[in-house]
C-alpha cells in the first residue's frame, strides 16, 4: 500500500477511493481505439460519465486463470 501511495502521489495521479464502475461503453463501437466512456457511481450516490482512453480492469483478486 505505501508503494501505491507513493505511486499516486508522484505521478499525481487523482485517485477516488469508494467508486464503483457501472458501465463501460465504446465511444466508437467500430473502433476501440478511439477510448470508452465509462459510468462511475461514487460512494455519495452521485453518478458520472467520464471518457477514457484506456481502461484497466484490476479487480485485485488473483488466482483468475493458469500461468
Amino acid at each position: 500500500m505505501e508503494y501505491l501511495m507513493w505511486y499516486r502521489h508522484v505521478l499525481n495521479i487523482p485517485v477516488q477511493n469508494g467508486s464503483r464502475c457501472a458501465a463501460i461503453h465504446p465511444i466508437d463501437p467500430a473502433s476501440a481505439s478511439a477510448g470508452f466512456r465509462v459510468t462511475v457511481q461514487r460512494c455519495s450516490g452521485a453518478t458520472e460519465v467520464v471518457c477514457a482512453r484506456k481502461v484497466v480492469l484490476a479487480t485485485g483478486i488473483q488466482g483468475g486463470g493458469e500461468w
